[in-house]
């Protein structure tokens, strides 16, 4: 168990919702933590250095164990914006070469097709993922999130094996092209 001394000053002013808490001052600090476990991801052990000034929330960089990769943190919280938002303005490897496994392709992995499995179950997966963002301003706020949130950035795997639908017809079609192997011998 770690103890970390939190220094806030400051008064929350009457606007509503999060944009009361743009007059606090955080001086820098850590949300510590030995193990988070949620649906096939394991973080951790590991520390989310933030600080607070100007209205201003800043997540200080740093990586996190996830899965025998990492996750990376950054960017930043503006609550002076009319509708706070999340920020990264600068590139983040936000998540780098993080294990698949079934329960994550089953859960939090399900909107990517090569985790579909046959009967709308999960498909068994393994290898690395990766997701590179170059910008995001993403509202706190769901409604303004669907509506003006933006993300940019790249999603790669490496090293894919699955019994996907889809991952055996890209075998299948790009069998040719690899010396007749098909599915069944390709990892991408």
């Amino acid at each position: 168990t770690h103890t970390m001394k939190l220094q806030i000053t400051g008064r929350l002013t009457a606007d509503k919702g999060l944009r009361m808490l743009r007059d606090l001052q955080i001086a820098k600090t850590s949300l510590a933590f030995d193990k988070i476990s949620i649906d096939g991801l394991t973080l951790g052990p590991g520390q989310i250095p933030f600080e607070e000034s100007d209205g201003i929330l800043r997540l200080i960089r740093s990586s996190i164990p996830a899965n025998n990769g990492t996750l990376n943190t950054g960017g930043h919280i503006d609550f002076n914006a009319a509708v706070p938002a999340f920020i990264i303005s600068q590139p983040l490897a936000l998540v780098d070469n993080v294990q698949l496994n079934a329960a994550l392709s089953g859960s939090l992995l399900n909107f990517l097709p090569l985790t579909w499995g046959e009967s709308n179950g999960a498909a068994q997966i393994s290898g690395g993922i990766n997701l590179q963002l170059q910008n995001a301003d993403l509202p706190v706020n769901y409604d303004q999130l669907k509506k003006t949130g933006t993300l940019v950035g790249t999603v790669s795997a490496t090293h894919i094996t699955s019994n996907s639908p889809l991952f055996s017809l890209i075998g299948n079609s790009m069998g040719p092209l690899l010396g007749g192997q098909g599915a069944a011998g390709m990892v991408l």
